[in-house]
């Protein structure tokens, strides 16, 4: 059955088909959403329930641990971890990629109403659940400054004139704000309180009254309706000073002070080489599938907009903006495809020495990639990195199947035929071969499209996408070329002096070749052995090589993080985040950078000055590193920023975690704390901190029953005057045109700056009398932790650690793992997670996925030859081709990475067309009485120009990506260096060693493989 026969003699047809797969792709391209990679939704929920007071003990037993219990009853939840801190807890549900996630909400809505019954009575809200839709990092940074204005008015006009504009983008799902709100702080003397007798209750209350807003209904006259309105009292912080509190002459003012400032200690700074300002700091999250590119360009148009109206003393600055990113390495993939397609035509050209023919065959390509564009745009795929990526790697052997087709039809017109003749029988005798390649080639994903984990999402697209290029280049080769060679196929008439040196070369070649292959004939054992040794070298070298998941980039930004001892004021905090600045700005490559203080440490977002004005982005980096290493009592963790990041947490330090997990909280603290203390003795590992803080100090209120009975007192009544006085409880709130102004209550800092600022709170009693705290409790001062943490309803710890500068990742992590080992005790389990786990599994991983990519072409290859012996045959060239992939990433010192991994599994797709062209001849061959060595070696001559010119396209296109164009080339160059050099040190001896296995199976088994 000839499948192009009805294409080749109805060509108006043909012609209309492609036409309508040009118009297809073209309107996919300008409808396709632009982004930097697939996009992938992370399945998450977060249980977040306040209990104000609450210790983390109560927290946990009373809140958390009954949530918990109900919440195992949830589907398809992959992990389940808590954190239980001084009144508030939180539970994180992590869910297979394949859950529905609306299904999810409704269990987890299920399961908090169960709970409902076992939590306190005391909770004033139910808890809340929040699906964590954006999973990605904010697409752009933009910071507000001001010589003039306070952090907490920025803030406001922020909130008032800046956010709702950007969240009405189009495309935008949230804006984040790092950045202080404007607040009214009310500060109580609480020695002017129990002299007067004013007990927190009645400030609280008295501020409440009157700034309360109540809806109060209308009236309807017979021609309007009369909306009642009662102005409230308090509109200026300065009106709460002279407030009565409840109706007596006192007034606030009598016993504290209003001041109107920004609520909260952090502080976020705009760091120059000149000068340092407060910035607010907004980032930009796109919608899960949102186009990033457009995203940003609707951006930069409202911030032009809003720039023109900003008050004089107010500076918008767009600091980061990743579309730039995408864009140029979306332009960098863009001109490595066209180069590679350049190169594709060139080798044809050279091959065939006639134009017409380059022509016909390089029409697969252009129609091949835009038939692609049209199925992504149905399949709602994007043009992403990865995407653009599988694009350009297309381009090296989604000619193959046409240039095959070509090459046969012009062996048949050279026996005289005519060109329909030609294209007739040339397509007719070609196309099983053509069907057997794309199957067995698109075969090869199937593997990749049940791997697990982000990984196997990230790359879902990267492969699929491959696969419609290779189907769809199956088609044309199949329709339109052969059609074009019946029309247009040029008259072997007088060569040219170019297609005399073209012939002389390829009958040269060919010649040699089957010289050699006869030789080798006489030394089959030999061959076998050295294919084994080759087979065994593959496994050997491949284990033996780094891992590195995804290969640095240097895109110019950093994020450095400080870790602080626990327990540190907001005033030396900020001590330490002057030194920390200065150092990062005395560093002649640092441009400019933000900076950030959190309760536990400090952070900064950096970059760098042009790549031609500063030096490399590592470099730089261990330079800061060694600076901020030699300040005592800190430790540090800096990063790379770039496209990919694994793992990268803006408030926690540390490259890869490690999860400690026990039956008891004090067995899991003390084997925690003796861990990190043999990792950081270790000189594999840089940084080690873990989760439990266990030098934080603590406050222990030790409160008398029996005389907190006898006064009248109560638990709850203790907990709120603790609260009151050190909780910066937010008692109300006064309307300011378009902003709302909380208004917290605390004490001074004078009564509240020491260890024995308890003494000075009093209770009233039911008749009026003011009795001391002290008259009942006591407190003593002690180190602890603060949070509780649970996974899979466990006690347990995060480690976060880094490895030291040139340490291999796998092999630090595999001495991460005899150390967690030997340092646990044994009712104590310890485990890498995230990245860690994955580079720590990535060879094994790997080698899985490869021997399930073959034995998938085996099985598709058995099928289509219905033999058992000749797939094994076609199949013999992989470790060829393993090895020499293997041994050009050592050549290059390039890692086994997600990139690389991928480059391994299309070089073995690619390197078993040569066996198919082979076995696929030999077989007719021998149908027609041929005998087996005589096939097989006239199948060797017959197909040795389109192996080569296959092959040699293949390696074209995948040159650029090894040669790595731009920024952010780095990190994709093993996948282009492993199929080239892969390609390169197969292709000669497959030429050699699978003629010589198919002969040793067709004398072992004869026709008995075939059933």
């Amino acid at each position: 059955m000839n499948l192009s026969a009805p294409f080749i003699r109805r060509p108006v047809m043909t012609i209309f088909v492609m036409l309508t797969i040009i118009v297809a792709g073209v309107i996919a391209f300008f409808n396709l959403p632009v982004s930097d990679l697939p996009t992938i939704e992370y399945p998450h929920i977060q249980i977040t329930t306040s209990y104000e007071g609450a210790n983390s003990e109560a927290v946990l037993n009373q809140v958390t641990i009954p949530l918990e219990k109900e919440l195992t009853h949830v589907k398809g939840v992959q992990e389940m971890t808590s954190r239980s801190s001084p009144g508030f807890s939180s539970i994180s549900l992590s869910f297979n990629l394949s859950k529905d996630m609306q299904e999810a909400i409704r269990e987890v809505q299920t399961a908090i109403n169960r709970a409902d019954s076992s939590l306190p009575k005391e909770l004033e809200h139910k808890p809340s659940y929040e699906l964590q839709k954006n999973s990605q990092d904010p697409i752009m940074w933009i910071f507000l400054t001001s010589d003039h204005s306070s952090i907490g008015e920025l803030r406001s006009y922020a909130d008032a004139y800046i956010l709702p504009r950007l969240n009405r983008i189009e495309g935008a799902a949230q804006v984040r704000v790092f950045g202080v709100e404007k607040s009214i702080q009310l500060y109580l003397n609480p020695e002017l309180m129990a002299l007067r007798q004013i007990g927190f209750n009645q400030v609280i209350d008295t501020v409440r009254q009157h700034t309360a807003q109540m809806p109060l209904g209308s009236i309807q006259t017979n021609s309007k309706r009369l909306s009642i309105e009662w102005p409230g009292t308090i509109k200026e912080a300065k009106d709460l000073e002279n407030l009565k509190i409840d109706n007596s002459p006192i007034r606030i003012k009598d016993i504290g002070e209003v001041i109107e400032k920004s609520n909260g200690d952090q502080e976020f700074h705009f760091v120059t080489q000149d000068q340092t300002s407060l910035a607010l700091i907004m980032g930009i999250e796109k919608v899960r599938d949102g186009n990033t590119v457009a995203l940003a360009k609707a951006v930069r148009k409202v911030l032009t907009s809003i720039e023109k109206e900003l008050p004089p003393s107010i500076k918008i600055n767009l600091w980061f903006d990743k579309s730039i990113w995408i864009k140029e390495s979306l332009v960098d993939i863009e001109w490595s495809l066209l180069f590679a397609f350049i190169l594709v035509v060139l080798v044809i050209y050279l091959s065939l020495g006639r134009v017409s023919e380059s022509l016909i065959t390089s029409t697969a390509l252009p129609l091949s990639l835009i038939g692609t564009l049209a199925v992504m745009y149905v399949a709602g795929f994007s043009l992403d990195l990865l995407s653009l990526l599988a694009l350009t790697l297309s381009v090296g052997f989604v000619v193959d199947d046409a240039i095959v087709v070509l090459e046969n039809i012009v062996r048949c017109q050279e026996k005289g035929l005519s060109r329909l003749e030609a294209s007739l029988l040339g397509s007719k005798q070609i196309c099983f071969t053509i069907f057997s390649m794309t199957l067995s080639l698109v075969a090869i994903f199937i593997p990749l499209l049940f791997m697990g984990g982000i990984n196997g999402r990230l790359f879902r697209e990267f492969s699929v996408t491959l696969a419609i290029a290779i189907l769809v280049s199956g088609f044309v080769s199949l329709t339109l070329t052969p059609m074009l060679c019946s029309r247009f196929l040029s008259k072997h008439t007088k060569p040219t002096e170019l297609q005399k040196k073209i012939a002389r070369v390829n009958n040269w070649m060919v010649m040699l070749y089957g010289r050699t292959l006869k030789r080798c004939f006489h030394y089959p054992k030999s061959i076998l052995a050295f294919a084994v040794a080759c087979t065994v070298a593959t496994v050997f070298l491949f284990s033996k090589l780094t891992v590195n998941l995804i290969p640095p980039e240097d895109r110019g930004y950093f994020f450095a993080s400080v870790q602080l001892p626990s327990g540190m004021s907001p005033t030396n905090i900020k001590n330490e985040q002057k030194k920390f600045e200065s150092l990062v700005q005395s560093n002649p490559n640092v441009e400019n950078f933000i900076s950030l203080n959190f309760d536990h440490g400090l952070g900064s977002f950096v970059r760098l000055k042009p790549l031609s004005q500063r030096r490399p982005q590592q470099e730089v980096i261990n330079e800061i590193q060694n600076k901020i290493d030699a300040v005592p009592g800190t430790q540090a963790f800096i990063q790379p920023y770039q496209l990919i990041n694994l793992d990268l947490d803006f408030e926690h330090a540390g490259q890869y975690q490690l999860v400690v997990k026990g039956l008891e909280f004090s067995d899991v603290n003390n084997a925690t704390e003796k861990l990190v203390n043999s990792l950081q003795a270790s000189p594999e590992i840089a940084f080690a901190q873990s989760s439990i803080s266990n030098d934080s100090p603590m406050l222990i209120m030790n409160i008398n029953e029996e005389l907190t009975h006898k006064f009248g007192f109560n638990k709850k009544q203790i907990q709120e005057l603790l609260q009151n006085a050190y909780g910066q409880t937010s008692i109300g709130s006064i309307q300011k045109g378009a902003d709302q102004e909380k208004i917290h209550l605390q004490l001074l800092p004078d009564f509240q700056n020491h260890a024995n600022a308890p003494n000075k709170l009093y209770l009233t009693t039911s008749d009026g009398q003011f009795v001391p705290l002290k008259a009942f409790a006591d407190w003593q001062e002690k180190l602890g932790s603060f949070d509780m943490m649970r996974r899979n309803q466990l006690p347990s710890a995060t480690i976060r650690f880094s490895l030291a500068p040139g340490v291999d990742p796998n092999k630090g992590l595999k001495r991460t793992e005899e150390i967690t080992s030997n340092t646990l005790p044994t009712n104590i389990n310890g485990e890498l997670t995230g990245s860690a786990k994955t580079i720590a599994s990535t060879i094994r991983d790997t080698l899985i996925l490869l021997l399930a990519a073959a034995i998938v072409m085996y099985i598709v290859l058995g099928i289509l030859y219905e033999s058992f012996i000749h797939p094994l045959t076609i199949l013999s060239s992989i470790p060829f081709a393993g090895l020499g992939g293997v041994l050009t990433l050592f050549l290059f010192q390039e890692p086994i990475s997600i990139f690389s991994a991928v480059g391994f599994l299309l070089l073995i797709g690619i390197v078993k067309k040569n066996g198919i062209m082979m076995v696929d001849f030999a077989v007719d061959a021998q149908k027609q009485g041929m005998a087996p060595e005589q096939a097989i070696y006239e199948a060797c001559l017959v197909r040795f120009r389109p192996i080569m010119m296959t092959t040699i396209a293949a390696i074209m296109g995948a040159v650029p990506i090894a040669i790595g164009f731009g920024d952010g080339a780095e990190m994709r160059r093993g996948l282009g260096l492993v199929i080239v050099g892969g390609l390169l040190f197969s292709q000669i001896l497959t030429l050699y060693v699978t003629p010589i296995i198919y002969l040793t199976f067709e004398r072992l088994f004869g026709s008995k493989h075939k059933l």
